[in-house]
């Protein structure tokens, strides 16, 4: 009966922690696309920027259109009407990627930055909208009017490594827990 009850309790620890991660992987504010990360190209040039995700992910190996640059400015939620958050989001992308993700990943001038923000301004569900940075060879041109949409050949797929990253923690320390009470059991019967 109290390995019935542990292993009942082990399950509503793992409910408890799998909504949140599969919230996160199918909601909040600008969803992934898994249609559109099927076309995405893999390569650059042009280069890809998200301004407004909650974690940062920097590097010469992304700026892809499957796997962008990601600038941590949350608070940016109303990216086509501005407001200093927004202001401090597009210098970032100056400052950051065009002087120094940019050139470290080869680009030359002319080359074309996406860069992809989530607005949340009048959808709270969030819309993605982009608009264009042209490389100019040490730094980026001001960008162009913000469109709706996603870009041309991406779609991102931002948390899937860290959803299935978590899940399979969370999966194998129940595994764990499990086989622990288990031999408990057994070894007072």
């Amino acid at each position: 009966m109290r390995s019935t009850l542990r292993i009942a309790a082990l399950f509503v620890v793992f409910l408890a922690l799998i909504v949140p991660l599969a919230s996160y992987a199918s909601g909040g504010p600008c969803p992934d696309d898994p249609v559109l990360s099927q076309t995405c190209t893999p390569n650059t040039p042009p280069f890809y920027v998200v301004s407004n995700r909650t974690f940062e992910r920097l590097g010469p190996q992304y700026g892809t259109g499957c796997t962008p640059w990601i600038l941590d400015n949350r608070n940016c939620t109303d990216c086509t009407a501005g407001g200093p958050d927004c202001l401090a989001a597009e210098v970032e992308v100056q400052d950051i990627i065009c002087k120094i993700e940019m050139p470290a990943a080869g680009a030359v001038n002319g080359d074309i930055l996406y860069e992809m923000c989530c607005d949340c301004g009048l959808n709270p569900a969030g819309d993605w909208v982009h608009r264009e940075w042209e490389f100019n060879g040490t730094d980026c041109n001001p960008p162009g009017p913000w469109q709706k949409n996603l870009p041309p050949d991406t779609g991102i797929d931002l948390p899937a490594p860290f959803i299935i990253g978590g899940l399979a923690l969370i999966g194998a320390g129940l595994l764990a827990a499990g086989v622990t009470v288990r031999r408990r059991t057994v070894k007072a019967a």
